[in-house]
């Protein structure tokens, strides 16, 4: 699951550089970036591990500052077959290697849904593109967020679609077929949720 840490920071003298690091599962700290001109960082996290970022900035004169650290982060994958995940509509199931955890629903129905109801910061929508895809509606909280064309070579586990938070709080996202003559296909594969 792709985050972005983010951070401020100022020094009379001018910061010339920051310096980030990660710890995964409390080991070591490992550098991700050792001369970033910019306040932020995008990376990548998996499922099953706890993440703990730390970073510093260094003056134009090579002083650096005390080490910065995050809360610990952690990502939680619902596959398509997840309890959690609940279903509207008529919906398939296939089976595919190339999809997470091997199983993807998919639905020809317009209006037919995949929801689920979760605790975090974070979210993002794994699908599936194919040239008998459609599109795909987007709702958080209950409100329209996008409208998601899936349609196209066929390439899976694609990131459709993401939205975070400054703060833990509890959401809902709910993926909606949208009925489109002759591509009517939308593929759920799974949901990914940082905590």
């Amino acid at each position: 699951m792709p985050v972005r840490i983010g951070w401020t920071g100022s020094d009379p003298r001018g910061i010339d550089h920051y310096v980030v690091a990660v710890s995964i599962d409390g080991g070591t700290y490992k550098t991700l970036a050792s001369d970033l001109h910019a306040n932020s960082l995008l990376t990548h996290i998996s499922s099953g591990h706890d993440y703990r970022y730390r970073v510093r900035g260094v003056d134009t004169k090579g002083n650096g500052s005390s080490w910065n650290y995050s809360a610990i982060q952690r990502q939680r994958t619902f596959q398509d077959t997840s309890a959690s995940v609940h279903y509207a509509g008529t919906r398939h199931t296939r089976s595919l290697t190339s999809v997470l955890g091997g199983t993807v629903h998919y639905s020809f129905s317009t209006g037919a849904t995949a929801q689920l109801t979760f605790s975090g910061r974070a979210v993002s929508w794994i699908s599936r593109e194919s040239l008998d895809s459609g599109h795909a509606v987007i709702l958080i909280d209950g409100h329209y967020v996008k409208t998601i064309s899936l349609n196209g070579p066929v390439v899976s586990r694609v990131i459709e679609f993401g939205r975070t938070w400054t703060s833990t709080g509890t959401h809902t996202i709910k993926i909606k077929v949208q009925g489109t003559a002759g591509h009517p296909r939308v593929y759920h594969d799974a949901f990914l949720v940082l905590y």
